[in-house]
Protein backbone atom coordinates (compact mmCIF):
# COMPACT_ATOMS: atom_id res chain seq x y z
CA UNK A 1 0.00 0.00 0.00
CA UNK A 2 1.54 2.97 -1.42
CA UNK A 3 1.52 6.31 1.48
CA UNK A 4 2.96 8.83 -0.60
CA UNK A 5 0.53 10.15 -3.72
CA UNK A 6 1.93 8.50 -7.37
CA UNK A 7 1.40 11.84 -9.09
CA UNK A 8 4.97 13.62 -9.30
CA UNK A 9 2.56 16.72 -9.52
CA UNK A 10 0.46 16.00 -6.00
CA UNK A 11 3.81 14.80 -4.10
CA UNK A 12 5.82 17.94 -4.47
CA UNK A 13 3.08 19.87 -3.56
CA UNK A 14 2.19 18.21 -0.51
CA UNK A 15 6.16 18.27 0.12
CA UNK A 16 5.92 21.61 0.11
CA UNK A 17 3.32 22.21 2.38
CA UNK A 18 4.65 19.64 4.46
CA UNK A 19 7.87 21.83 4.83
CA UNK A 20 6.12 25.04 5.62
CA UNK A 21 4.31 23.43 8.44
CA UNK A 22 7.71 22.20 9.96
CA UNK A 23 9.23 25.28 9.22
CA UNK A 24 6.52 27.56 10.79
CA UNK A 25 6.59 24.96 13.55
CA UNK A 26 10.42 24.88 14.46
CA UNK A 27 10.02 28.94 14.55
CA UNK A 28 6.82 28.92 16.67
CA UNK A 29 8.02 26.13 19.73
CA UNK A 30 11.43 26.91 19.83
CA UNK A 31 13.22 23.90 21.50
CA UNK A 32 16.28 24.30 23.69
CA UNK A 33 19.63 21.85 24.24
CA UNK A 34 21.54 21.67 20.73
CA UNK A 35 22.51 25.25 19.11
CA UNK A 36 21.60 23.51 15.50
CA UNK A 37 17.95 23.78 16.19
CA UNK A 38 18.49 27.60 15.95
CA UNK A 39 19.05 26.86 11.97
CA UNK A 40 16.71 24.22 11.42
CA UNK A 41 14.53 27.05 9.19
CA UNK A 42 17.31 26.72 6.70
CA UNK A 43 16.61 22.99 6.48
CA UNK A 44 12.83 23.82 6.15
CA UNK A 45 13.40 27.02 3.45
CA UNK A 46 16.02 24.71 1.57
CA UNK A 47 12.83 22.24 1.32
CA UNK A 48 10.38 24.18 0.11
CA UNK A 49 12.55 25.92 -2.48
CA UNK A 50 13.81 22.83 -3.92
CA UNK A 51 10.43 20.92 -3.84
CA UNK A 52 8.89 24.21 -5.81
CA UNK A 53 11.57 23.63 -8.18
CA UNK A 54 11.00 20.13 -8.93
CA UNK A 55 6.81 21.26 -9.11
CA UNK A 56 8.30 23.70 -11.63
CA UNK A 57 10.41 20.79 -13.73
CA UNK A 58 7.32 18.66 -13.34
CA UNK A 59 4.95 21.22 -15.14
CA UNK A 60 7.57 22.49 -17.67
CA UNK A 61 8.42 18.74 -18.91
CA UNK A 62 11.39 16.86 -18.87
CA UNK A 63 13.47 15.20 -21.93
CA UNK A 64 11.88 11.58 -22.84
CA UNK A 65 15.25 10.50 -22.76
CA UNK A 66 16.70 10.28 -19.12
CA UNK A 67 19.64 12.18 -19.23
CA UNK A 68 22.61 11.94 -16.32
CA UNK A 69 21.20 15.24 -15.02
CA UNK A 70 17.62 13.35 -14.41
CA UNK A 71 19.47 10.43 -12.33
CA UNK A 72 21.37 13.74 -10.23
CA UNK A 73 17.52 15.20 -9.83
CA UNK A 74 16.19 11.80 -8.72
CA UNK A 75 18.61 10.81 -6.36
CA UNK A 76 18.28 14.48 -5.09
CA UNK A 77 14.45 14.09 -4.51
CA UNK A 78 14.85 10.75 -2.95
CA UNK A 79 17.20 12.58 -0.54
CA UNK A 80 15.18 15.05 0.15
CA UNK A 81 11.99 13.14 1.04
CA UNK A 82 14.37 11.12 3.79
CA UNK A 83 15.05 14.89 5.29
CA UNK A 84 11.91 16.17 5.37
CA UNK A 85 10.72 13.11 6.78
CA UNK A 86 13.01 13.55 9.58
CA UNK A 87 12.14 17.34 9.68
CA UNK A 88 8.65 16.61 9.76
CA UNK A 89 9.22 14.19 12.62
CA UNK A 90 11.31 16.65 14.49
CA UNK A 91 7.78 19.10 14.21
CA UNK A 92 5.78 16.73 14.90
CA UNK A 93 7.66 15.83 18.54
CA UNK A 94 7.76 19.60 18.87
CA UNK A 95 3.96 20.62 18.35
CA UNK A 96 2.97 17.79 21.09
CA UNK A 97 6.16 18.74 23.53
CA UNK A 98 4.49 22.18 23.78
CA UNK A 99 0.75 21.50 23.18
CA UNK A 100 0.62 18.90 25.74
CA UNK A 101 3.21 20.33 28.22
CA UNK A 102 1.68 21.07 31.93
CA UNK A 103 4.20 22.34 33.06
CA UNK A 104 4.73 25.46 34.88
CA UNK A 105 6.96 28.73 33.12
CA UNK A 106 10.17 29.83 35.06
CA UNK A 107 11.74 32.95 33.91
CA UNK A 108 15.25 32.45 33.70
CA UNK A 109 17.22 36.14 33.12
CA UNK A 110 19.62 36.09 29.59
CA UNK A 111 21.58 38.83 27.52
CA UNK A 112 22.02 39.23 23.91
CA UNK A 113 25.19 38.38 22.79
CA UNK A 114 25.13 38.09 19.22
CA UNK A 115 21.98 38.68 16.87
CA UNK A 116 21.91 37.54 13.10
CA UNK A 117 19.76 38.68 10.39
CA UNK A 118 18.58 36.31 7.73
CA UNK A 119 15.87 36.05 5.33
CA UNK A 120 14.22 33.09 4.72
CA UNK A 121 11.80 32.92 1.37
CA UNK A 122 9.62 29.88 1.40
CA UNK A 123 6.24 30.35 -0.87
CA UNK A 124 5.80 33.32 0.89
CA UNK A 125 8.67 35.70 3.08
CA UNK A 126 9.33 34.65 5.99
CA UNK A 127 12.11 36.83 8.11
CA UNK A 128 13.34 35.57 11.05
CA UNK A 129 16.66 36.20 12.56
CA UNK A 130 18.77 34.32 15.29
CA UNK A 131 20.04 35.07 18.79
CA UNK A 132 22.64 33.94 21.17
CA UNK A 133 21.75 34.90 24.52
CA UNK A 134 23.93 34.17 27.72
CA UNK A 135 21.43 32.87 30.24
CA UNK A 136 21.32 32.00 33.82
CA UNK A 137 19.75 28.72 33.72
CA UNK A 138 19.18 26.23 36.40
CA UNK A 139 22.26 23.97 35.48
CA UNK A 140 24.25 27.58 35.59
CA UNK A 141 25.60 30.03 33.10
CA UNK A 142 25.43 28.61 29.32
CA UNK A 143 24.90 30.07 25.87
CA UNK A 144 21.38 29.28 23.94
CA UNK A 145 20.85 29.99 20.40
CA UNK A 146 17.26 30.87 19.25
CA UNK A 147 15.40 31.31 15.77
CA UNK A 148 13.82 35.22 16.43
CA UNK A 149 10.00 35.73 14.78
CA UNK A 150 9.36 38.78 12.78
CA UNK A 151 8.16 40.77 16.03
CA UNK A 152 11.05 39.55 17.96
CA UNK A 153 13.79 40.46 15.24
CA UNK A 154 13.13 43.98 15.76
CA UNK A 155 12.75 43.98 19.44
CA UNK A 156 16.30 43.23 20.60
CA UNK A 157 19.78 44.20 20.14
CA UNK A 158 23.26 43.10 21.10
CA UNK A 159 23.65 43.51 24.78
CA UNK A 160 19.82 43.52 25.62
CA UNK A 161 18.79 42.12 29.16
CA UNK A 162 16.04 39.80 28.26
CA UNK A 163 14.11 37.15 30.15
CA UNK A 164 13.34 34.04 29.20
CA UNK A 165 9.78 31.78 29.51
CA UNK A 166 10.86 28.07 29.63
CA UNK A 167 8.64 25.19 30.16
CA UNK A 168 10.08 21.40 31.20
CA UNK A 169 7.90 20.12 27.98
CA UNK A 170 5.71 17.04 27.54
CA UNK A 171 8.39 14.98 27.00
CA UNK A 172 11.04 16.40 28.87
CA UNK A 173 12.02 18.59 26.01
CA UNK A 174 12.58 21.84 27.55
CA UNK A 175 10.92 24.71 24.94
CA UNK A 176 11.00 28.39 24.98
CA UNK A 177 7.73 29.99 24.85
CA UNK A 178 8.63 33.60 24.69
CA UNK A 179 11.19 36.12 25.30
CA UNK A 180 10.63 39.37 26.89
CA UNK A 181 12.61 42.75 27.80
CA UNK A 182 13.57 42.15 31.56
CA UNK A 183 10.43 44.45 32.07
CA UNK A 184 11.64 43.78 35.93
CA UNK A 185 15.31 44.66 35.52
CA UNK A 186 14.31 47.81 33.70
CA UNK A 187 10.98 49.31 35.42
CA UNK A 188 13.74 48.71 38.73
CA UNK A 189 16.28 50.93 36.90
CA UNK A 190 13.79 53.60 36.65
CA UNK A 191 12.49 53.55 40.04
CA UNK A 192 16.30 54.20 41.55
CA UNK A 193 16.58 57.03 39.27
CA UNK A 194 12.87 58.24 40.34
CA UNK A 195 11.14 55.62 43.43
CA UNK A 196 7.72 58.04 43.60
CA UNK A 197 7.18 57.20 39.96
CA UNK A 198 3.89 55.33 39.55
CA UNK A 199 4.12 53.58 35.97
CA UNK A 200 7.06 51.21 36.32
CA UNK A 201 5.39 49.82 39.64
CA UNK A 202 2.44 48.81 37.50
CA UNK A 203 4.25 47.79 34.97
CA UNK A 204 6.77 45.95 37.30
CA UNK A 205 3.48 43.95 38.46
CA UNK A 206 1.95 43.38 35.47
CA UNK A 207 4.68 41.47 33.98
CA UNK A 208 5.46 39.25 36.94
CA UNK A 209 1.74 38.28 37.41
CA UNK A 210 1.33 37.38 33.05
CA UNK A 211 4.46 35.43 33.51
CA UNK A 212 4.80 33.20 36.50
CA UNK A 213 6.00 35.45 39.17
CA UNK A 214 2.97 35.85 41.74
CA UNK A 215 4.56 36.07 44.79
CA UNK A 216 6.84 38.43 43.37
CA UNK A 217 4.07 40.33 42.33
CA UNK A 218 2.16 40.59 45.58
CA UNK A 219 5.33 42.00 47.21
CA UNK A 220 6.24 44.28 44.82
CA UNK A 221 2.80 45.78 44.74
CA UNK A 222 2.80 45.85 49.09
CA UNK A 223 6.24 48.02 48.63
CA UNK A 224 4.40 50.03 46.41
CA UNK A 225 0.85 50.60 48.43
CA UNK A 226 3.66 51.52 51.08
CA UNK A 227 4.27 54.49 48.83
CA UNK A 228 0.90 55.08 47.53
CA UNK A 229 -1.64 53.70 49.55
CA UNK A 230 -4.45 55.43 48.04
CA UNK A 231 -4.76 53.77 44.53
CA UNK A 232 -7.78 52.30 45.03
CA UNK A 233 -8.01 51.08 41.14
CA UNK A 234 -4.23 49.26 41.31
CA UNK A 235 -4.91 47.25 44.36
CA UNK A 236 -8.34 46.18 43.23
CA UNK A 237 -6.32 44.63 39.83
CA UNK A 238 -3.79 43.22 42.42
CA UNK A 239 -6.23 42.17 44.71
CA UNK A 240 -8.27 40.25 41.92
CA UNK A 241 -5.52 38.84 40.13
CA UNK A 242 -4.50 37.57 43.38
CA UNK A 243 -8.12 35.60 43.87
CA UNK A 244 -7.88 34.24 40.52
CA UNK A 245 -4.51 32.45 41.16
CA UNK A 246 -5.98 31.10 44.05
CA UNK A 247 -3.44 33.23 46.70
CA UNK A 248 -6.70 33.64 49.13
CA UNK A 249 -4.39 35.41 51.61
CA UNK A 250 -2.73 37.94 49.04
CA UNK A 251 -6.37 38.59 47.37
CA UNK A 252 -8.16 39.85 51.00
CA UNK A 253 -5.25 41.81 51.80
CA UNK A 254 -5.54 44.03 48.86
CA UNK A 255 -9.38 43.76 48.10
CA UNK A 256 -9.69 45.05 51.38
CA UNK A 257 -7.95 48.24 50.81
CA UNK A 258 -9.82 48.81 47.52
CA UNK A 259 -13.29 48.40 49.87
CA UNK A 260 -11.70 50.42 52.33
CA UNK A 261 -11.09 53.45 50.09
CA UNK A 262 -13.59 52.66 47.27
CA UNK A 263 -16.45 50.60 48.96
CA UNK A 264 -18.67 50.09 45.57
CA UNK A 265 -20.97 47.25 45.31
CA UNK A 266 -19.24 45.12 43.09
CA UNK A 267 -15.47 45.30 44.97
CA UNK A 268 -17.88 44.62 48.48
CA UNK A 269 -19.22 41.80 47.03
CA UNK A 270 -15.45 40.89 46.12
CA UNK A 271 -13.89 41.03 49.34
CA UNK A 272 -16.57 39.14 51.01
CA UNK A 273 -16.36 36.62 48.19
CA UNK A 274 -12.92 36.02 48.71
CA UNK A 275 -13.42 35.59 52.73
CA UNK A 276 -16.38 33.03 52.55
CA UNK A 277 -13.68 31.04 50.05
CA UNK A 278 -11.03 31.06 52.81
CA UNK A 279 -13.51 30.43 55.40
CA UNK A 280 -13.52 32.94 57.28
CA UNK A 281 -17.32 33.36 57.84
CA UNK A 282 -17.22 35.68 60.60
CA UNK A 283 -14.93 38.42 58.42
CA UNK A 284 -17.75 37.76 55.62
CA UNK A 285 -20.24 38.76 57.87
CA UNK A 286 -18.76 41.85 59.06
CA UNK A 287 -18.06 43.18 55.67
CA UNK A 288 -21.95 41.75 54.06
CA UNK A 289 -23.33 43.71 56.81
CA UNK A 290 -21.80 46.93 55.83
CA UNK A 291 -22.42 46.58 52.54
CA UNK A 292 -25.77 45.79 52.98
CA UNK A 293 -26.85 48.70 54.84
CA UNK A 294 -24.65 50.76 51.85
CA UNK A 295 -26.85 48.63 49.32
CA UNK A 296 -30.00 48.24 50.46
CA UNK A 297 -31.78 46.99 47.06
CA UNK A 298 -28.88 44.85 46.59
CA UNK A 299 -29.94 41.11 46.89
CA UNK A 300 -26.48 39.51 46.15
CA UNK A 301 -25.51 40.76 49.58
CA UNK A 302 -28.10 39.32 52.03
CA UNK A 303 -28.00 35.86 49.32
CA UNK A 304 -24.05 35.69 50.75
CA UNK A 305 -25.06 36.77 54.41
CA UNK A 306 -27.50 33.60 54.53
CA UNK A 307 -24.72 31.32 53.80
CA UNK A 308 -22.61 32.71 56.06
CA UNK A 309 -24.83 33.15 58.99
CA UNK A 310 -26.18 28.97 58.66
CA UNK A 311 -22.61 28.18 58.75
CA UNK A 312 -21.75 29.97 61.49
CA UNK A 313 -24.85 28.28 62.89
CA UNK A 314 -27.00 31.71 63.25
CA UNK A 315 -30.00 29.49 61.68
CA UNK A 316 -32.40 32.93 62.76
CA UNK A 317 -30.15 35.42 61.13
CA UNK A 318 -29.56 32.79 58.38
CA UNK A 319 -33.48 32.51 57.44
CA UNK A 320 -34.03 36.17 58.20
CA UNK A 321 -31.19 36.95 55.08
CA UNK A 322 -32.95 34.94 52.64
CA UNK A 323 -36.48 36.47 53.31
CA UNK A 324 -34.83 39.45 52.51
CA UNK A 325 -33.66 38.02 49.06
CA UNK A 326 -36.92 36.84 48.33
CA UNK A 327 -38.54 40.35 48.40
CA UNK A 328 -35.54 41.72 46.26
CA UNK A 329 -35.27 38.87 44.10
CA UNK A 330 -38.09 36.30 44.07
CA UNK A 331 -38.59 33.22 42.39
CA UNK A 332 -34.89 31.59 43.05
CA UNK A 333 -35.51 27.98 43.75
CA UNK A 334 -32.50 27.35 45.85
CA UNK A 335 -33.39 30.26 48.31
CA UNK A 336 -37.05 28.86 48.46
CA UNK A 337 -35.78 25.11 49.78
CA UNK A 338 -33.06 26.13 51.55
CA UNK A 339 -35.41 28.79 53.69
CA UNK A 340 -37.78 25.93 54.16
CA UNK A 341 -35.45 24.16 55.68
CA UNK A 342 -33.99 26.72 58.17
CA UNK A 343 -37.34 27.40 59.31
CA UNK A 344 -38.19 23.36 59.51
CA UNK A 345 -34.93 23.64 61.83
CA UNK A 346 -36.06 26.52 63.69
CA UNK A 347 -39.63 25.07 64.35
CA UNK A 348 -38.38 21.55 65.87
CA UNK A 349 -36.27 23.77 68.42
Amino acid sequence: MRLLPRSPYVAHALAVAVSWWALWTVVTYRVLGWSVVGYLPWVGSALVALNLLLLLRQFLGSPREESGLDVMVKRLDFAARMVLVAFAYWAIVAVFNAKLDRSPSVLYPAEVTDVGGRTVSAGVPLVYSWAKLRASMQEGERVVTLVLGPDEQRKFWSGESVLLTVRGGRFGLSWVAAIDRDAPAYCRKLLEVSPNAIQPWHDLVDFLFNHGGEAEATSEARRYFDLHPDDADFAYYVGENANIRGMDADSIFFLAKTVALKPTRYHSFRLAWALTRQGDARGAIDVLAVASGRYPAAWEFPFLLGYNYAKTRRYAEAAASLERVQELMPGIPEVAATLARLRARLGAN
